[in-house]
């Protein structure tokens, strides 16, 4: 009986802990890696791709008009001291014009949306997440001058949870 009054009053307090203690209950988020690639439709023969940087292909696609298939690959490091859990993940490319372009990213193994992480009290845990989709036309303009990547979620709380992964993506510059 003690227990469950004790449970009872600790979930009722702990939005106020949550707001008043926010280093014990905000996740760290800490990006570990970054990479990118591009599947392109149609490249002009003259065009020598390998020798090109993730940014430059960006810009190739809209200046050409061409289709490709972005991939990106981040591996991520989460702490939490209270043990909590991330519902709604997702990774966010964000650009010039603050314009969001929302990705839920997937898990390595099995390959399937990762859509809740959960992090134990005090330990830290590695998230590997990728994804990919189509770009063209405006979602290539967008994505060329893409400022940052960030990780989105939502904490038991309701509250939102936002993390940098990246600045500048296509040139992979880490915080």
């Amino acid at each position: 009986m003690t227990g469950s009054v004790i449970s009872f009053v600790l979930n009722r307090i702990d939005p106020f802990l949550e707001w008043a203690l926010p280093p014990l209950y905000r996740p760290r988020f800490v990006a570990d890696g970054w990479d990118v690639g591009f599947a392109i439709d149609d490249v002009p023969r003259d065009i020598d791709l390998s020798s090109m940087k993730p940014h430059e292909k960006a810009n190739l696609i809209v200046r050409e008009g061409l289709g490709a298939q972005f991939s990106y690959y981040c591996e991520a490091n989460l702490y939490s001291y209270s043990g909590t859990g991330l519902r709604g993940i997702a990774v966010v490319f964000i650009s010039e014009g603050g314009q969001e372009d929302v990705h839920i990213p997937l898990e390595l193994n099995p390959k399937r949306p990762l859509k809740v992480l959960n992090l134990p009290s005090r330990q830290w845990i590695h998230q590997d997440m990728r994804g990919s989709f189509p770009i063209r036309d405006e979602a290539a303009q967008r994505l060329a001058v893409c400022k940052s990547v960030k990780f989105r979620a939502s904490l038991p709380s309701g509250r939102d949870f936002e993390a940098t992964i990246v600045e500048e993506p296509l040139k992979g510059k880490v915080p």
